[in-house]
């Protein structure tokens, strides 16, 4: 990946956990012990997101960092894509490199299943021409 590739990640809803508590970019960098630009910097995305800083915010706003891809009203911010879903896997701490693979081959096994399952539903749905049974006449 060049320098001027990314892979879009899902949204992190940190802005809303932040407002949800009260918190602005002031406090948030007040409790976090560092600068509101570097707040600002992160939640523009002008900073890369790293799991210590996303640690940090849902240390200060008091949920765990998988929270932050939830609303506080429970909006959620949809994984599309194998990229997606492969740095989403990446994320969840405790995964080796190897396990990530795993996980992410048994998700896209499931996926082709399922679409090819919806595919054959939708063909069993189409309605079939009736030829009518004829008689043969005496």
């Amino acid at each position: 990946m060049t320098s001027t590739e990314h892979t879009a990640l899902p949204k992190l809803f940190i802005r809303e956990w932040a407002k949800h508590k009260g918190f602005d970019q002031k406090i948030l960098a007040e409790k976090m012990d560092t600068t509101e630009a570097t707040v600002s910097r992160l939640l523009s995305g002008q900073r890369k997101m790293t799991l210590e800083w996303l640690t940090a915010f849902s240390e200060v706003l008091g949920c765990a960092p998988a929270d932050m891809f939830i609303a506080p009203n429970g909006e959620r911010s949809p994984i599309r894509g194998a990229e997606q879903i492969r740095e989403t896997l990446k994320r969840i701490q405790g995964l080796t490199d190897h396990d990530v693979q795993l996980h992410f081959e048994l998700i896209m096994r499931d996926i082709k299943f399922n679409a090819a399952e919806y595919e054959q539903s939708q063909a069993d749905d189409q309605p079939q021409l009736a030829t009518p049974l004829r008689e043969p006449k005496p």
